[in-house]
């Protein structure tokens, strides 16, 4: 189970890495792209702590809408992204209410996948 985890947490960080990288549009970008994340966030956590899907699920929700917030006030300024592109990728530079939206729907495909 751990393993399918790890490999699904692979794949998702390259689609997401290429998203930020490479797609410049209106949809896939910023809507499945945050979408994503939350997914991404849940396999790489399940992989180490293999926790029941609700909370972890939560959790994961969470902790993005965290980030988000922290992007309102650029935080990741304060942490040297803007000389390290992959840390700016990464962390995102960008606050948008929509993303909570978007966070909600990954939570929601994980709930979904996990009946």
């Amino acid at each position: 189970m751990r393993r399918n985890y790890a490999l699904a947490t692979l794949v998702l960080l390259a689609v997401e890495f290429f998203i930020a990288l490479k797609v410049h549009d209106q949809f896939v970008r910023p809507l499945v792209g945050d979408a994503l994340v939350v997914v991404l966030i849940y396999c790489g956590l399940q992989t180490i702590f293999l926790k029941p899907p609700k909370r972890m699920a939560l959790i994961c929700l969470l902790f993005a809408f965290c980030i988000e917030t922290l992007q309102a006030f650029d935080f990741a300024k304060y942490l040297g992204a803007d000389q390290h592109r992959w840390l700016s990728v990464l962390l995102g530079r960008t606050f948008s209410w929509s993303d909570y939206l978007a966070y909600t729907v990954g939570y929601a495909a994980i709930r979904l996948s996990s009946r």
